[in-house]
């Protein structure tokens, strides 16, 4: 009745609340573990920070190497990202690969290489938890998203663990591999690994070029086991969904809402469940509703589903 009378009169339209997180599932509330247990590692060569899921102890968890983005030197942006992951029963690795804030990009691969090494050579001794590096991903936040591709088609190069999953969100800052080199090989990702691209629709900081220069350059992926997304935007409800290049980043006045629990979240989650148990593959792979889906307002109405994108050259 509000809304009706709010056409006619002074009253403001009464905006729709945006969906809660779900229960269950990718992107759900469902936590295996209260508690995140955090330390933070420096030395000459590598700096980063491990996150440990507790209450209860996990024997073993997999392990997640996150690369944020540009000036991403501590990991508060992302926590509560990191915390969802790790009480989800993974370890998380945030690696800060700019040492310091202004350092050559083409360094960047480089440093993230020391940080692996330096941050594996410590998870295989004795630590509460035991990582299980034979369940490991690669997840990068704009420039940390081309690191991440660069890392998973040197893999062995580098002599660092194997990746089973990588997910690129709006990845920029294309210096990243080494000097006149923009970019690795892309056909030498593992045939075996699965892999998102994320773009934002109104991602006025690096667009997609690069997202689709990863998705379109690992040829070696059968595609069924790589998809393209593109977050949108929808302004129907409060507080809306805005697919801009900081929406992964929870700090300050950005909350965490609907962009985070139904769409980078639940990919992630579903795209690792999927590498490393088999299951829930369709919240993360296969243009299924359950991937697209980002639930619906307190009036009924859809949130905008993700895209996914079958020909990226007409993005």
């Amino acid at each position: 009745m509000l809304q009706v009378l709010s056409q006619y009169t002074f009253l403001p339209r009464i905006r729709p609340k945006a969906p809660t997180q779900p229960r269950k599932g990718p992107g759900g509330a469902a936590y295996a573990h209260k508690r995140v247990r955090a330390k933070r590692y420096k030395n000459a060569h590598s700096k980063y920070w491990i996150f440990e899921p507790a209450n209860p102890r996990p024997q073993k968890a997999p392990v997640i190497f996150f690369f944020p983005g540009w000036g991403g030197i501590h990991p508060a942006p992302y926590r509560a990202w990191i915390d969802h992951m790790v009480r989800r029963g993974n370890i998380v690795v945030y690696g800060i690969y700019q040492r310091p804030i202004l350092e050559l990009p083409w360094r960047f691969t480089s440093n993230a290489v020391a940080i692996i090494k330096a941050a594996t050579k410590n998870l295989n001794r004795c630590r509460p938890v035991r990582a299980d590096l034979e369940k490991c991903a690669f997840l990068g936040h704009s420039a940390g998203g081309v690191v991440g591709a660069n890392l998973a088609a040197q893999w062995k190069t580098f002599g660092i663990p194997k990746p089973s999953a990588l997910m690129g969100v709006q990845p920029g800052a294309g210096m990243a591999f080494k000097p006149g080199i923009p970019f690795a090989d892309f056909s030498k990702i593992p045939s075996s690994l699965l892999m998102l691209m994320v773009s934002g629709e109104h991602d006025a900081v690096v667009g997609s070029n690069n997202a689709v220069r990863i998705y379109k350059g690992a040829t070696s992926l059968p595609k069924k086991n790589r998809n393209f997304v593109l977050m949108k935007t929808d302004r129907h409800g409060m507080p809306w969904v805005h697919s801009g290049h900081f929406s992964p980043v929870t700090m300050g006045k950005r909350r965490i809402t609907t962009i985070d629990w139904f769409g980078y979240w639940k990919l992630f989650d579903g795209l690792c469940d999927a590498a490393f148990t088999g299951k829930n593959r369709k919240y993360a792979l296969g243009n299924t509703r359950e991937q697209r889906g980002m639930g619906l307002w307190s009036d009924g109405v859809p949130v905008l589903e993700m895209k996914v994108v079958t020909d990226p050259n007409r993005i």
